[in-house]
């Protein structure tokens, strides 16, 4: 019947909502962009906003907030199960418990003597005896142990099964008896979770302390050790593997399960220090030991080859700076052409040179060629005198002049250039204020529109909630019919089945009457038989 109902209501609100779908859908392409924007604009605040108060946290501050919500879900991590919810998952957690500070803590909040019989304990509790003990208390447990020695042997449930249930349950109750009840197991249960969610907590707080100072400090210090030389690497690498060595160790022992003293963590704590001021000091002496001059640089080995070339070039410079009416002189042009070939074969012979005395050869001849290719780009490099200067300094003015005028004609253009900017920038700041307030109007238009729309959605949800309670109140009343109607098909049923036990004792009673009556008379049968015989 509900169901019918759900279907009216949807007639109804698709014939009055069919005539203004098409103007919903154009009204909705229009504000789409705008809402879109305004989306973006608040997803971005709202990211923004939880970096900047994120920021204000340390690393081991986001950590230990994250363990916190961790531990309010009672989630896993690293591990450890810390979601201990029943007696399967703390049997499991107990068997694997290796450190012996987990085991005796384990014992001491169980009460018995030792992890072997808190293990066969455990493991004794099934999961179906632990449900019933968590919903109906031991001593439904105890109730549910006697139901099954009351089931007539008639049932479906087989003498096998009975048996096996039995014995479960036996088990169960003699666990939970030797644990002191279900309330101390639920706290054992919960204390031993909070100690296994606790001393995972400390495992990761320390880890994070490694990380953030042991793990990162030997981090750095390592890659400043790799740009050392190989003979540095060498003399220190035992000192750094001896740090790295304790930050290791740390590691592994708070990953197997243990706890590392503050005395133990401050020592390699100032080993990686020292280890690292070590190798900053190693870096600033390998720094300084190869900065200045060694003596094998050109300006020792050949100070006559590097002052020509740098004077060479230095010519070669200042002719390039000239106006170009002195550069497109074809006779400069090839002299300065000429410098740069002889700088070329200067640095030829030079090879020649140095190639010569590692080989262990003669140098004199390449020594000789040298000497004349020097002196050649010398005379060259001399022959741009002082008569061409005053040429040069009447092209320099000359050049001035005609850089002026061109600099005035480029200032009357760029002032008829800046009245036609301004004038195209006026047209369009107009033609932008046009724009702005078509689509104000627009805007108010769709908004006006959507108003009207939203009210009419309104009216029909109303309409709609109307017929929905109208339903819900008819199917409860036929819900409510039919469940008066259960109760009283439940109520002649256990009329009968009494009326059935009642007629079936009488007819036993009075079945057990006549198998005594005829037992008696049997005996008495019996009696006057032997007394005959006597």
């Amino acid at each position: 019947m509900a169901r019918g109902y759900l279907g009216k209501i949807s007639a109804i609100v698709s014939a009055n909502t069919g005539d203004y779908v098409r103007k919903l859908d154009e009204s909705a392409k229009r504000t789409a962009a705008f809402a879109r924007t305004i989306q973006n604009d608040l997803n971005r605040a709202s990211r923004d906003a939880s970096k900047s108060i994120d920021a204000i946290l340390t690393p081991l501050q986001r950590f230990e907030r994250a363990i916190q919500n961790a531990a309010g879900a009672r989630l896993r991590f690293r591990g450890v199960d810390v979601a201990i919810n029943n007696v399967r998952e703390l049997s499991a957690l107990v068997s694997r418990l290796e450190q012996q500070r987990d085991i005796d803590f384990a014992v001491r909040a169980s009460g018995l003597r030792n992890i072997t019989e808190l293990k066969q304990t455990l493991q004794s509790i099934s999961q179906d005896s632990y449900e019933i003990v968590a919903r109906v208390g031991l001593q439904g447990l105890r109730e549910a142990r006697a139901q099954l020695d009351a089931l007539p042997e008639n049932t479906t449930v087989t003498v096998r099964q009975r048996v096996q249930k039995s014995a479960e349950y036996d088990a169960a109750i003699a666990a939970y008896e030797r644990l002191g009840g279900e309330k101390r197991v639920q706290a054992l249960i919960s204390v031993v979770g909070a100690d296994q969610l606790e001393r995972a907590v400390t495992a990761e707080r320390q880890l994070v302390s490694v990380s953030e100072q042991l793990a990162r400090p030997a981090a750095a210090a390592t890659k400043q050790y790799q740009a050392l030389s190989a003979e540095l690497q060498v003399a220190f690498g035992p000192a750094l593997e001896r740090a790295q060595k304790g930050v290791f160790g740390l590691r592994d022992a708070i990953e197997q399960g243990g706890t590392v003293s503050e005395r133990r963590f401050e020592g390699v704590r100032q080993r990686v220090e020292q280890t690292t001021q070590a190798i900053e000091r190693l870096t600033e002496a390998q720094r300084l030991a190869n900065t200045g001059a060694t003596g094998q640089e050109l300006a020792f080995r050949a100070p006559r080859v590097q002052e020509e070339l740098i004077a060479s070039g230095g010519v070669a410079g200042r002719v390039a700076s000239l106006p170009a009416a002195v550069r497109e002189d074809p006779s400069i042009r090839n002299r300065i052409e000429e410098l740069a070939r002889l700088r070329q074969e200067i640095a030829r012979y030079q090879a020649s040179v140095e190639r010569r005395q590692l080989l262990g050869l003669d140098t004199r001849g390449a020594e000789q060629a040298l000497d004349r290719v020097i002196a050649k780009s010398k005379e060259l490099r001399e022959s741009f005198g002082p008569g061409e200067q005053v040429e040069t300094d009447a092209l320099i003015a000359r050049e001035q002049a005609q850089k002026r005028l061109s600099e005035q004609l480029a200032a009357d253009t760029d002032r008829r250039v800046k009245a036609e900017t301004d004038a195209l920038i006026a047209r369009e700041q107009a033609q932008k204020r046009l724009a702005e307030q078509l689509a104000a109007a627009a805007e108010r238009t769709a908004k006006a529109e959507t108003d009207a729309l939203i009210a009419r959605e309104q009216s029909q949800k109303r309409l709609a909630e109307q017929l929905a309670a109208a339903a819900e109140q008819a199917a409860k009343a036929e819900t409510d019919a039919l469940i008066a109607r259960e109760q009283a098909q439940k109520r002649l049923s256990e009329q009968l089945a009494a009326d059935t036990d009642r007629r079936v004792k009488a007819e036993t009673d009075a079945l057990i009457s006549r198998e005594q009556a005829q037992k008696r008379l049997s005996e008495q049968l019996a009696a006057d038989t032997d007394r005959r015989v006597r």
